[in-house]
């Protein structure tokens, strides 16, 4: 039951630590946006870090640094969505993209994926359509939504993080995720001076910031201790929960409407998402 709690307070952290992320991306640069949370988000890591004993590898250090870039790509690309179209949008489709990753690449490979994350994967497909979709004034349907690129971007870049971590060994405690939270630092920066912008948020901008970064690394440390008194694959789905958190505060401080064509989208995102975790055991974030 405690890692049941555990699972849905993580979720719930990185559905909203998403909203305020995306809220702040709308007023100042996204890249900028990325590179404060990540900051905030490696201090906070370094006050729970000792607290999550394990074994240092160089190949785990390597895997999490590989981690990390990915990313790094993932999340400036996702905050750059989250600006520039619906939440109720971006975020399923950046979650059931990434989920979909590790299982397409097991295909490509030679492994045999679980029918139900083969399952997943097909709906997430059907969910990647399904929201991207948009009506005319005429009924036409068309796809015309500047977020769509950058969200299916973004959840290409949290798949191959996701994916690069799932190598790493069990006893690795936090030594992965830390060789993670450093490189995505540096590959944050690296775009941020390729792709300069200006970064001048005000205090209560700050607040956002400062608090979705809190929020953000507070649910994965709370993943962690979910997974280590908990089933992995009920911890994973319950995870694979999180655009739902973002979703209802979109829905009610931003008036955001979807279509129930787009409704029906959302649907199969989150089922697509909870089915792969279910079958490929793995954590969707």
């Amino acid at each position: 039951m405690t890692a049941v709690v555990l699972a849905l307070t993580s979720s719930l952290c990185y559905g909203i630590a998403d909203f305020l992320g995306g809220l702040a991306s709308r007023r100042v640069s996204a890249v900028g946006v990325a590179a404060a949370t990540q900051a905030i988000g490696i201090a906070v890591f370094v006050l729970v870090f000792p607290f999550f004993p394990g074994r240092l590898h160089f190949a785990d250090i390597a895997w999490g640094a590989g981690s990390g870039i990915a990313y790094s790509g993932g999340i400036v690309l996702f905050y750059t969505a989250l600006a520039r179209s619906r939440m109720a949008i971006v975020s399923p489709i950046a979650a059931v993209v990434g989920a979909s990753v590790p299982v397409l690449f097991g295909y490509v490979v030679g492994e045999r994926p679980a029918f139900i994350a083969s399952t997943g994967v097909g709906l997430a497909l059907l969910a990647v359509a399904l929201l991207s979709a948009d009506t005319t004034d005429e009924g036409r349907m068309t796809v015309r939504d500047p977020g769509i690129a950058p969200a299916l971007g973004s959840g290409v870049g949290f798949g191959l993080s996701l994916l690069l971590l799932s190598r790493t060994s069990h006893e690795t405690g936090l030594w992965a995720l830390s060789a993670a939270e450093v490189s995505a630092m540096v590959g944050i920066g690296i775009w941020a001076a390729t792709h300069p912008a200006p970064f001048r948020p005000d205090r209560p901008l700050w607040g956002l910031i400062g608090l979705a970064g809190v929020l953000g690394t507070g649910g994965a440390v709370l993943f962690v201790l979910a997974l280590r008194l908990g089933v992995l694959p009920v911890v994973a789905v319950l995870i694979s929960l999180y655009p739902l958190s973002t979703i209802l505060l979109a829905s009610v401080f931003l008036r955001e409407r979807l279509s129930p064509i787009q409704w029906a989208g959302v649907l199969c995102a989150v089922s697509g998402t909870a089915l792969i975790a279910t079958g490929s055991y793995l954590p969707l974030r």
